[in-house]
């Protein structure tokens, strides 16, 4: 759906704090319809489904400032609303992933980014596409999709 809406392969986002665990897993944090709000879990970045971008940020900062609103719930009409919306019609309160993400980035507006459209915005602003699960930096941001190959660079 938010493919379609935004045409975009892009459909969800999530900040990569951790590097893999035993499993493969990275630890993750973001906003999620899923699990009613924002959060951190373990998931494995499996390359079919995720494009990673490498970020010059402090990734400290940016996962203090989502933690830091962990257990607030999802703004599913500031999602729905993202990508037509000038102004803030969702809740300050809750949070949608692409939208906790440019917030802890400070980005301005962050309500008005999708998925696809924080993708291009960081890709932009040379975010480095993440070659492999392998890699020993650290990624700072992911957008997912379960439809789409990841882009190559």
């Amino acid at each position: 759906m938010v493919r379609l809406a935004t045409c975009s392969r892009y459909s969800h986002v999530e900040l990569v704090v951790l590097p893999p665990n035993a499993r493969g897993e990275h630890y993750c944090l973001s906003a999620s319809w899923r699990d009613n709000g924002v959060r951190g879990r373990w998931i494995e970045l499996h390359p079919d489904h995720w494009t990673v971008l490498e970020l010059d940020a402090d990734a400290w900062a940016v996962a203090g400032f989502i933690a830091a609103r962990a257990g607030a719930s999802y703004d599913f009409w500031g999602a729905v609303l993202s990508f037509v919306q000038s102004v803030r019609l969702g809740q300050q309160d809750r949070w949608f992933c692409s939208e906790i993400i440019a917030a802890a980035l400070g980005m301005p507006t962050p309500w008005r980014y999708s998925p696809g459209r924080l993708y291009r915005a960081l890709a932009r602003k040379k975010g480095r596409v993440w070659p492999t699960a392998r890699s020993t930096r650290m990624p700072a941001c992911g957008p997912c999709t379960k439809a789409a190959r990841p882009e190559r660079s």
